[in-house]
């Protein structure tokens, strides 16, 4: 006979506080996008090349689930070429721009086949370098449809995407008004927001994304009507002009701009919410934590981490399909698949499917034999005596 006691103290005690590492594996939707992965170094990599091809379409997936291109509208594939030692990295850029550039950079050239995302990929990359890497992933994916979109939208959504030395404190900051951050393009020098204050320009274009994605429908039906006016033919100047001019005229500009400055003095950011949501749940604040959860699914709905703990919620609450659901979605948002394996082990258990759950706790077994192991065999054990 199953001790529930003895699951539950497994569950939520020893699952609760298992570090997360991020591991991509999302699924391509709407079809493959055409990566050409190239070997800077010309040397064996052990399938090196499919796991970076693996996590880029990932990153790429995640971007298209909020622009929705079509994928057969690219003329070209999307070129990456990675090195692995970091000397050969800097070497090649000097060769081709003169400087450096940490972690990755996007090299764009009118010649679509020359375009390319140059990465640095060591054996372990740094939680720092690998918002580097998505950040020049992001700017490879717009322009590879829209090679001159608005600066504010491709500043903004790759450090959307992205943001890891951005906080609320820099919003408010920088606070400017949405007009100067559209209409950057559409100057120059001082008269240019982008030009006269890029740092406060990127922080501000971060911050209009993150509020136009943040829940209103007007505004979110404004940003996709958006895209549709991008011309992969016009320049940022005329993107930017054609957008404002077409769309923004229909906004009321002073509710908007109210809005916008509502938005940034109440806003918590992802982490914020992550943060505050593990808080709660391991004070045992259930409810509450499922609200910062729910809030962080709002901001980054393909991300693992609040799905997976909405998980053991719904599992504490005894609600097991809900909790299979969940932690299904986060294995396919990315997340480490022994741990998962061994989450649903248990939940299995608990609801009383002996079977399945075993199967999923010898399948986490064999995925991380010095993780769980000697805890499956323990908790076998005690099920089966």
């Amino acid at each position: 006979m199953v001790n529930k006691k003895f699951l539950y103290i497994l569950f939520v005690f020893f699952i609760g506080f298992i570090p997360l590492d991020l591991v991509h594996s999302q699924t391509s939707i709407g079809g493959s996008p055409p990566y050409r992965i190239i070997n800077g170094e010309n040397t064996p990599t052990s399938g090196l090349e499919e796991w970076i091809e693996l996590e880029m379409t990932g990153y790429f997936n995640e971007f298209n689930f909020i622009f929705r291109f079509d994928i057969s509208a690219l003329r070209s594939p999307m070129n990456i070429r990675f090195f692995e030692n970091r000397n050969n990295y800097e070497n090649y850029l000097n060769s081709h721009l003169g400087y450096i550039v940490n972690g990755a950079v996007y090299l764009h050239f009118e010649n679509e086949e020359r375009r390319e995302l140059v990465l640095y990929w060591p054996a372990s990359i740094s939680s720092e370098h690998r918002e580097i890497i998505i950040y020049q992933s992001f700017i490879q994916f717009l322009r590879a449809f829209i090679p001159n979109p608005p600066s504010w939208m491709l500043v903004g959504f790759a450090s959307y995407f992205s943001p890891v030395n951005l906080n609320v404190r820099d919003m408010e900051q920088h606070m400017t008004g949405i007009t100067e951050i559209l209409t950057s393009d559409m100057h120059t020098g001082e008269s240019s927001y982008m030009q006269r204050n890029p740092n406060g320009f990127k922080i501000s274009s971060w911050a209009l994304v993150s509020f136009l994605l943040s829940g209103n429908r007007d505004y979110y039906r404004t940003l996709a009507e958006s895209f549709l006016l991008l011309s992969m033919d016009s320049s940022s100047m005329e993107n930017s002009e054609l957008i404002y001019r077409r769309i923004f005229s229909f906004v009321d500009m002073d509710l908007l701009e109210r809005d916008f400055t509502n938005y940034i003095f109440s806003y918590r950011s992802f982490n914020e919410l992550i943060d505050e949501g593990q808080r709660a749940f391991h004070a045992g604040r259930f409810r509450e934590a499922a609200s910062y959860f729910e809030s962080a699914i709002e901001q980054r709905p393909s991300d693992f981490i609040p799905h997976y703990y909405l998980s053991l919620i719904a599992h504490n609450e005894g609600n097991y399909y809900q909790a299979e659901r969940l932690l299904e979605r986060s294995l396919e948002n990315g997340a480490d698949r022994a741990l998962v394996n061994y989450v649903l082990g248990i939940n299995a258990i608990a609801e009383g499917r002996m079977e399945r759950g075993a199967e999923h706790l010898h399948l986490a077994a064999g995925l991380n034999p010095e993780l769980f192991r000697a805890r499956v065999e323990n908790i076998l054990r005690e099920i089966w005596r």
